[in-house]
């Protein structure tokens, strides 16, 4: 018989991602793995799952029910409303974070808001290359209106346009 069979007088096999099956009669955690109820700390009773536990299980789910849940009836009371949309999109860009961070600090505490967060703060790219990236579009647009005869001297000249376009970053 393989390791991790199961027989009909053996309890049900539990994975536990390292590749080795334990059953329930040799693993007592693994009994409570994956149960509806968890038990309080202290009395041992059973409690009723939390939003925490669902988001704990479903992460992913937890994001989208969050971010899709909160801001598309906002969004959609203000085009109902013929509203302008964008507070609904600013709501949506601190609901969308905001998800995100408390998701992060259900399922992996401090450590996980601090790796979620620090992707943003490190800098992966040469300062050529960003240039490039950030000139490109613009010197692109460009050319082509100018090959195409549509490039007209915006109001106030392009110093003018290149400064306000400079402090938009």
């Amino acid at each position: 018989m393989r390791l991790g069979a199961q027989t009909d007088d053996a309890a049900p096999a539990v994975g536990h991602g390292d590749g080795m099956t334990r059953s329930a009669d040799t693993d007592p955690a693994a009994a409570n793995r994956g149960a509806a109820t968890t038990t309080s700390a202290g009395t041992g009773a059973p409690r009723r799952p939390t939003v925490r536990d669902f988001a704990r299980r479903n992460p992913v789910a937890a994001f989208l029910a969050i971010g899709i849940g909160l801001t598309w009836p906002i969004q959609f009371a203000l085009l109902t409303a013929g509203q302008d949309l964008t507070p609904g999109l600013l709501l949506e860009l601190v609901f969308l974070l905001g998800g995100a961070t408390l998701i992060s600090a259900w399922t992996g505490g401090r450590v996980g808001v601090r790796r979620l967060y620090a992707g943003a703060i490190r800098w992966r790219m040469g300062v050529g290359r960003f240039i490039v990236f950030v000139t490109a579009i613009p010197a692109l647009t460009l050319g082509i209106a100018a090959v195409t005869g549509t490039l007209h001297t915006p109001a106030g000249g392009w110093p003018c346009w290149c400064r306000t376009w400079s402090a938009s970053f």
